[in-house]
């Protein structure tokens, strides 16, 4: 049998995946979905990261196979579904088939389960490298000058690319964190992405500024990124009036007259807690009103995340968190795997 054979893929990014972003020692079970297989297979991961996923299987995979679908447990039940590339195999000495793959495409949902995945994990495990970087992801934050400009940079999200000058020089084929800062209409994005086109640029009067022209591709589904701008683009709009397209759109984010009935409650003119205190939350929440998919993750994202208040939320706005979870499941329904955790008391 041979032993310690070594298979590298022309897309090999190990080498920068490493230099980047703290790859974490765990061993959980996985299940991962060839195409060809009736049956999932199940699989043992050895390191994690916001990149990719190193595991081991029993047997080997068909010939010629390049990407896999890896299933990931999440709590309850429910799961973190991701398209990864194949980047090396390895035939180990006992016979098993050791596989490093890169995380390419998930949702939204998926990756805001991911990072919380990691960042728990990460508390609590060892890194693989002792020394090495430290944080989770390399983040890239954008901020848009004024709403013509984040209109564009949001169509240009929604066809899957965007390019942008950068002071720092980013590594080809690296995974990155895609902030883009928030408004007074909405509270923000975070998007995976990598990176596929980089080189050195100048501007006219900034020549000892070292420059560089990025492009991004994003790691999400086409659907869901066309669907969530389509979102920000109506918190973006005047009121009553739909948001002009920035030229070249996907036709798929032509303004929708919205429906009456999808409008958010909460119209009285008595405002509440979280009108008063926390307005960027309640605007992020109801980015997904009339959503089903859409809403259930954003509600996760506010009442299990940090994103918003890590100090806990004060018992008036749980208790008003809880009545709008409870007004959209009455008017929408939810999914059976997304109920809404409890609610618990306040900071």
């Amino acid at each position: 049998m041979a032993t310690d054979s070594m298979t590298r893929l022309p897309q090999d990014a190990a080498a920068s995946e490493r230099r980047t972003q703290v790859r974490i020692r765990v061993e959980i079970p996985v299940k991962v979905l060839v195409r060809g297989l009736d049956e999932p297979l199940i699989a043992l991961t050895r390191d994690l990261s916001w990149g990719g996923i190193l595991f081991t299987l029993s047997q080997p995979l068909p010939l010629a196979t390049r990407s896999l679908r890896i299933v990931l447990p999440w709590r309850q039940g429910e799961a973190i579904n991701v398209l990864a590339a194949i980047l090396r195999t390895k035939v180990l000495q006992d016979g098993r088939l050791l596989v490093g793959a890169r995380f390419a495409s998930l949702s939204p949902r998926g990756q805001s389960r991911l990072e919380r995945l990691l960042k728990t994990l990460g508390d609590t495990l060892a890194p693989v490298d002792k020394v090495g970087p430290t944080e989770l992801v390399r983040e890239l934050e954008v901020n848009a000058n004024d709403t013509e400009e984040l209109r564009r940079i949001l169509a240009a999200i929604a066809s899957g690319r965007h390019s942008l000058t950068v002071f720092e020089a980013y590594a080809y084929n690296q995974s990155l964190c895609f902030s883009l800062a928030g408004t007074e209409q909405w509270s923000g994005i975070r998007l995976r992405a990598r990176v596929v086109e980089v080189k050195p640029t100048s501007i006219t009067g900034f020549d000892a500024v070292p420059l560089h022209d990025v492009t991004l591709a994003f790691e999400h589904p086409k659907e869901a990124l066309e669907k969530l701008i389509q979102f920000l683009l109506g918190q973006l709009s005047d009121a009553g009036q739909a948001p002009a397209l920035p030229k070249g759109a996907p036709r798929s984010l032509a303004p929708v007259s919205p429906e009456p009935s999808r409008k958010p409650p909460l119209a009285s003119p008595l405002r509440c807690t979280l009108e008063l205190d926390f307005p960027e939350a309640l605007s992020y929440l109801t980015l997904g009103w009339g959503d089903v998919e859409t809403f259930g993750m954003l509600f996760r994202e506010l009442t299990l995340g940090e994103r918003f208040h890590s100090g806990g939320w004060p018992s008036e706005a749980w208790e008003e968190l809880s009545l709008l979870g409870d007004v959209h499941d009455q008017a929408y329904g939810r999914l059976e795997a997304d109920s809404h955790p409890p609610i618990f008391g306040g900071s």
